[in-house]
């Protein structure tokens, strides 16, 4: 898990950040608490003044859950906000994000099916082949965090190396993993 942990700091967080709101109101205002760090007061706000059923509302929200921790709710949220028209950037993003929601609520297989989903949508990465590897290990997919991680440039498969081992990558071993 370590190792997951060293390869994430220099990954970074999957795409984390909100959506411009069109609106001059109420979504504007939570995005500026969010950017001020109050995703507390964001949710508050949008709770008292967001319309239930703005898409762009309810991205908001689950970004505001995504950033207070609470992730079940982040994923109820972004997967509600998926249930609805959604143009993209913003679709994109929002998938990206129940991804990194489903990491964080400990479920990497659901999160991996939600990347690979987006990958075969919107083609392949270097970034997403970088989450969908490490998104493999978590789960134990050993062979397929290969294949992914196989796929980065050699800078970044050079870091791989270092933080799993160079016996993982050749496939003679592998991290220690906590499914």
């Amino acid at each position: 898990m370590k190792a997951i942990l060293a390869l994430l700091a220099v990954a970074g967080p999957l795409w984390t950040g909100c959506v411009s709101s069109p609106s001059p109101h109420p979504n504007l205002t939570a995005h500026e608490l969010l950017a001020a760090g109050q995703p507390t007061e964001a949710a508050a706000h949008l709770d008292q003044h967001g319309a239930a059923d703005d898409p762009m509302a309810s991205l908001l929200r689950a970004e505001s859950a995504f950033r207070v921790g609470d992730y079940d709710r982040a994923v109820a949220r972004y997967t509600d906000a998926l249930g609805r028209e959604l143009a993209e950037p913003a679709r994109g993003l929002a998938r990206r994000n129940l991804a990194a929601a489903l990491r964080a609520a400990g479920r990497p297989a659901d999160a991996y099916a939600v990347l690979e989903g987006l990958a075969a949508d919107e083609g392949s990465s270097d970034e997403l082949e970088l989450h969908l590897g490490i998104c493999a290990v978590e789960s134990a997919q050993l062979d397929r965090a290969r294949e992914h991680f196989s796929r980065l440039p050699e800078a970044e498969r050079e870091h791989v190396a270092e933080v799993l081992g160079r016996d993982f990558l050749s496939g003679a071993g592998g991290p220690e993993v906590q499914p």
